[in-house]
């Protein structure tokens, strides 16, 4: 799996994928908004991510 490909999206965090194995984001921030946890952002419809997604 290239690195920077979404592997999977819960409540516990957004897991990427990595040189050597996954990362496990659990907050975020937005442009012009304040850090939120992951959980927030999915209950708040603000994180339209899915496996297989490619971040930049």
């Amino acid at each position: 799996m290239p690195a920077g490909t979404v592997l999977s999206l819960d409540a516990s965090g957004l897991r990427v994928a990595c040189g050597d194995g996954v990362l496990l984001l659990t907050e975020l921030q937005l442009p012009n908004r304040n850090r939120m946890t992951v959980r927030e952002l999915v209950n708040g419809h603000l994180l339209h991510l899915q496996a297989g997604d490619q971040l930049a």
